[in-house]
């Protein structure tokens, strides 16, 4: 079985445990997700550092996975990669 490269677009506060549940059911590559130590480094960024940060791990995936939520579509971040 081949394992994708995607980009998931969570509320990170929320709902990191469910993009790890999803990595667990093996369809995804292990490296399709960031730790805890990755999110802290990157959101203490400015908005330019952080759309550059972005970018560049999106380029890197063969899709996008969204993890819907009651407030997600509100979050500046999961409508950045929406829109991307």
């Amino acid at each position: 079985m081949v394992k994708h490269q995607v980009f998931f677009s969570f509320e990170y506060n929320k709902d990191n445990w469910r993009a790890s549940q999803v990595k667990e059911m093996g369809a995804v590559s292990s490296s399709s997700t960031f730790s805890s130590n990755d999110w802290e480094e990157v959101k203490q960024k400015n908005d330019a550092a952080i759309k550059k940060w972005i970018d560049d791990q999106m380029a890197m995936r063969a899709c996008l996975v969204v993890l819907v939520g009651k407030t997600t579509s509100s979050r500046k971040w999961i409508k950045y990669e929406i829109g991307h």
